[in-house]
C-alpha cells in the first residue's frame, strides 16, 4: 500500500488470547501521525479500527482486510486540577497513569475495569465498567472529547452539548470516530483505602442474596462455581468493598507499585510461562479444583483494610496474558 512504512504486520487479538490474526498495524506518536495513517489507509481503500490497549476479551480490535491503528503512543496529561479532580488527557494515557495522580489526592475514577492497562480512548469506545459496574459506567467521568473523523478533522464533542453524537461515541466501538483527547471529571473519595468483606456463599440462591444485601457497597466482586452440581451448584467467594478513611495516607510508592505490571514472578519467572503452566487450572476438569481450593481458601479471609489497587486489580499482579 502506498506509504506502507508507517504499517507493520503483527499479530492482533483479544486479551482472552483466543483469536490472533495477522494484521497491518500503525503506531502513531502523535496527531500529525494519526492523520497520515488514517490518509495512507483510504489511499488503498482500507478500513481503519483503532486500538488502545488490547485489553478487551473479544476481537472487536481485530479488522479483517483492513488495517489497525495502535493508539498507545498518543498518550500524555495536559491539564490536572487536584482541587477539583478535573483532568484532561489524550487517549493513549492508562487509568493507571490517572489513579496515579488522583488515588493520592483524593480522586479516583468510575467504571474502572480490572486492568489498570487500558487507555481513555478504548474506554471511552467500549464505556468500560468494573467491579462498581451495579452503579456506575466509565461514561459518568466523560465530560468531553476531541473526536477524529474518517477525514482526520478533530471536532469537541460535549455531555451538554452534541447530545446524540456523545452518546453515540460513549459505547461505540470506535465506528463513529477515533477519541484523541478527553476531558474526565474524577469522584471524591475519603482515601486511597478501602474495607473489604469476603462471604462465603453455598449456593447460588445464597449467592444473590448476599449481592442484594450489600448493593449500597462502592464494590463487588463474585467468584462463582458453575461446576458445582446439586444444592451447591452457584456457590462461590464473594467480595465488597467500600471506600473508607485512614489516618495514614497510602504511600505514593505503594500505589505506584501496585499500579506497575509485574513482568515476572518473584522477580524471576515470567509472567507469560505463569500463565501458561496455569492454564490448565482455569478449564474443566483442572477448573473444578481450582474451584475447590478457592473456596476452602476463603474460610481465613473476612474482614480488611487494604490499599484500593491491591483489592482491584487482580489480573495485573502477573502479566503475561496478551
Amino acid at each position: 500500500m502506498a506509504g506502507a512504512a508507517l504499517y507493520r504486520e503483527q499479530l492482533v487479538g483479544g486479551w482472552a488470547g483466543r483469536t490472533h490474526r495477522p494484521h497491518l498495524v500503525a503506531r502513531p506518536a502523535d496527531l500529525a501521525g494519526l492523520q497520515q495513517a488514517l490518509a495512507e489507509a483510504h489511499a488503498t481503500g482500507r478500513s481503519v479500527i483503532a486500538m488502545g490497549a488490547g485489553c478487551s476479551y473479544a476481537d472487536q480490535i481485530q479488522n479483517g482486510q483492513g488495517v489497525v491503528i495502535d493508539c498507545r503512543g498518543l498518550a500524555g496529561v495536559e491539564t490536572w486540577d487536584p482541587a477539583t479532580g478535573r483532568l484532561a488527557v489524550r487517549a493513549g494515557t492508562t487509568l493507571a497513569d490517572i489513579l496515579r495522580l488522583g488515588l493520592p489526592s483524593g480522586w479516583t475514577l468510575p467504571g474502572v475495569p480490572g486492568s489498570f492497562m487500558v487507555t481513555v480512548g478504548g474506554a471511552i469506545a467500549n464505556n468500560v465498567h468494573g467491579k462498581d459496574a451495579h452503579r456506575f459506567s466509565f461514561g459518568r467521568a466523560v465530560r468531553a472529547f476531541d473526536l477524529m473523523d474518517a477525514d482526520g478533522r478533530v471536532t469537541t464533542v460535549t455531555r451538554d452539548g452534541d447530545t446524540d453524537l456523545f452518546r453515540g461515541v460513549l459505547g461505540g466501538m470506535g465506528l463513529l470516530g477515533i477519541v484523541v483527547a478527553a476531558e474526565l471529571q474524577l469522584e471524591r473519595i475519603p482515601s486511597a483505602w478501602v474495607e473489604v468483606e469476603t462471604v462465603r456463599t453455598f449456593s447460588l440462591a445464597e449467592s444473590l442474596e448476599v449481592f442484594e444485601h450489600r448493593s449500597e457497597r462502592d464494590f463487588a466482586l463474585g467468584w462463582m462455581n458453575s461446576l458445582a452440581s446439586g444444592a451447591r451448584q452457584g456457590e462461590g467467594v464473594i467480595s465488597f468493598a467500600r471506600w473508607t478513611e485512614r489516618a495514614e495516607a497510602v504511600p505514593a510508592g505503594r500505589i505506584d507499585t501496585a499500579l506497575t505490571v509485574n513482568e515476572r514472578l518473584f522477580g524471576l519467572v515470567p509472567g507469560a510461562w505463569v500463565w501458561r503452566a496455569g492454564a490448565p487450572m482455569l478449564r474443566a476438569p483442572g477448573l473444578r479444583l481450582t474451584n475447590a481450593v478457592y473456596h476452602l481458601a476463603a474460610i481465613r479471609k473476612g474482614r480488611a483494610v487494604v490499599p484500593f489497587p491491591d483489592f482491584y486489580f487482580l489480573y495485573n499482579r502477573i502479566n503475561g496474558l496478551d
